[in-house]
């Protein structure tokens, strides 16, 4: 669903095992000396992740992900490291009570989304039960992603966001401001016109 080219040769294998980190182009350059841009050699290395006692692997460099993108990073560890070995964190294979997810879905072309949209109340009652599990009402609704900058607004967002209103609201001021511009441009051109006009009588 979404692709981050490597600079390494190592993409079919990079995030396979435990405890093994991408890292991007410009924290690659930052932690190692690399000359020649040969990513290749940074990989096997290992690496201290914040307070995190246990070592991580470098299986991979991805190219930096542009500035527009929804999704940004620094470093990518393979999902499987949430759920084994000594910090195991079991639940999140299969936990509904942590907002720590966030869930891309890809729908087939000509699918009707209100459909799929219209099961979500069934299903959040069936695995929620009201608010019994996450001591929150839990409601699931689609949004394309291509709204995601502008139109999203929750507690726990995963990317950089804005606000359509105030871009909606800087437009119009500046519609506002043509306006007004043009105006005054018509006012002074007539009253110009109009002074020649006098001198000419």
């Amino acid at each position: 669903m979404f692709n981050y080219p490597l600079l390494t040769n190592t993409a079919a294998t990079a995030l396979k095992e435990p405890n093994s980190v991408i890292l991007s182009e410009t924290l690659a350059r930052k932690i190692f000396d690399i000359r020649d841009n040969d990513f290749q050699a940074t990989l096997g290395k290992v690496i201290a992740i914040g307070s995190d006692s246990l070592p991580y692997k470098i299986t991979g460099i991805a190219r930096d992900v542009p500035e527009n993108s929804h999704l940004q990073f620094d470093l990518l560890v393979s999902y499987i490291t949430l759920y084994t070995g000594k910090n195991a964190w079991k639940e999140s294979e299969y936990d509904f009570t942590d907002s720590d997810f966030w869930h891309y879905i890809q729908l087939k072309h000509g699918t009707n989304y209100k459909a799929l949209e219209a099961k979500f109340p069934a299903f959040s009652q069936r695995h929620f039960q009201g608010n019994k599990i996450s001591g929150s009402d839990e409601k699931f609704y689609l949004q394309p992603l291509s709204r995601a900058h502008l139109y999203s607004d929750f507690e726990y967002e995963i990317g950089k966001t804005a606000s359509a209103t105030v871009v909606w609201g800087l437009l119009i001021i500046a519609v506002l401001i043509i306006i007004i511009a043009w105006v005054n441009y018509i006012n002074l051109a007539t009253a110009k016109s109009m002074d020649r006009a006098r001198k000419w009588a």
